[in-house]
């Protein structure tokens, strides 16, 4: 779940405290959406279809972008 440390010291290879706020704020971001998208579907069942299509995209699109993480 990306990188909890704000900075590295030595080779510079680290990422900076910006990057990481900015990823930690996007893993909330999904945290929140998948709430509410499991609330919505408990109380109308009708949308259980469409939000998991919604989903499975979702997750698909990020396992592709954590997959392509370490080749950068």
């Amino acid at each position: 779940m990306g990188y909890v440390e704000f900075e590295r010291r030595g080779s510079g290879s680290g990422r900076s405290g910006v990057f990481v706020a900015w990823e930690l704020l996007a893993w909330l971001g999904i945290v929140v959406v998948a709430f509410a998208a499991a609330v919505l579907v408990v109380l109308v069942p009708s949308v259980a279809g469409p939000v998991g299509s919604a989903a499975a995209v979702a997750g698909l699109l990020l396992a592709v972008r954590n997959g392509r993480r370490g080749s950068q």
